[in-house]
C-alpha cells in the first residue's frame, strides 16, 4: 500500500487511545487464553484426551475460527453491494 495515497480525517490517534486498545486486546487475548486452559483441563481430566489430542482439537478450532473471521470480514465489507445490502445496508442490528 503506497502511504502517499492515505488522506487522513479527523483527529490523529494519540497514545492514550493506542493504550485503550491494547487493554481491550489484552482483556480479549486473556479470556481467549483462560477459555483455552480450561478445555484443556475439561478435555484431559473428564474427557480422557491425552494433551496431545486436547491441544489438537483446541488449535483446530483456532485455526476454523481464523479462516471464517477472514471470510466474513470479506462477506461484510462487500455486503452493501448486494440487493439486501443496499435494501438494509451494509451492516444491520437487531437493537
Amino acid at each position: 500500500m503506497n502511504n502517499e495515497n492515505v488522506k487522513v480525517q479527523g483527529k490523529p490517534v494519540g497514545m492514550w487511545q493506542s493504550i485503550a486498545f491494547g487493554v481491550t486486546d489484552l482483556m480479549g487475548g486473556g479470556y481467549g487464553a483462560l477459555v483455552s486452559a480450561y478445555l484443556m483441563f475439561f478435555f484431559t481430566t473428564f474427557c480422557n484426551l491425552n494433551p496431545l489430542e486436547a491441544g489438537t482439537i483446541i488449535g483446530l478450532a483456532k485455526i476454523v475460527d481464523s479462516i471464517t473471521a477472514i471470510v466474513m470480514g470479506k462477506v461484510s465489507d462487500s455486503f452493501w453491494k448486494t440487493n439486501l445490502g443496499k435494501k438494509y445496508g451494509r451492516r444491520t442490528s437487531s437493537c
